[in-house]
């Protein structure tokens, strides 16, 4: 089945590492080179972590630099296409109107990852993510009222529990 309309917004593929000393340092890392046949813009981006602490003693805030993001994209002034290189991950992500299709998007991520790889030889990967996010604009109404904009079948769970004249003020779901 198609949509008439894509609600696709952006796909992000993610592998994250343990920190790679390689990539530590505010200098442009040397994978930059091997990709920027695809990937020609390379901007750096400072990784700032916050870390919030509540307890019976206190609460407060911390804020500290953790490295340097490089995101490497295919056109210099808008995201379309990016590659980010960072110290303890690597995506790619495409924004919308870009993915057409996985074999097009898994072959620019193995362009990448096979240059990385050759540089960096990581032996060891804690997390892989592929993500979809679509997004559904609602003009007005019931936010949950998605009757012409998807098949009913597909969000038959999130009216599930709603009995009549009830209201949901929030709805969360994870399908397995």
């Amino acid at each position: 089945m198609k949509y008439e309309s894509d609600f696709l917004t952006r796909v992000i593929l993610r592998l994250d590492y343990p920190t790679e000393p390689g990539l530590q340092g505010d200098h442009e890392p040397e994978v930059s080179a091997g990709i920027s046949d695809r990937f020609p813009f390379v901007q750096s981006v400072e990784n700032t972590q916050v870390s919030f602490t509540v307890s019976p003693d206190g609460s407060g805030m911390e804020q500290s630099r953790k490295g340097w993001n490089w995101l490497h994209k295919t056109h210099e002034h808008e995201n379309q296409k990016v590659v980010t290189v960072a110290t303890d991950f690597l995506a790619i992500e495409y924004f919308e109107d870009q993915y057409t299709n996985f074999e097009e998007f898994i072959d620019n991520f193995y362009f990448v990852f096979e240059r990385f790889q050759k540089l960096y030889e990581v032996e060891e990967f804690s997390r892989i993510g592929l993500r979809y996010i679509d997004e559904f604009t609602m003009p007005d109404g019931n936010a949950l009222d998605w009757e012409n904009l998807i098949a009913k079948d597909l969000i038959t769970s999130v009216n599930a529990g709603v009995l009549k004249g009830q209201r949901v003020t929030r709805s969360m779901h994870q399908l397995h």
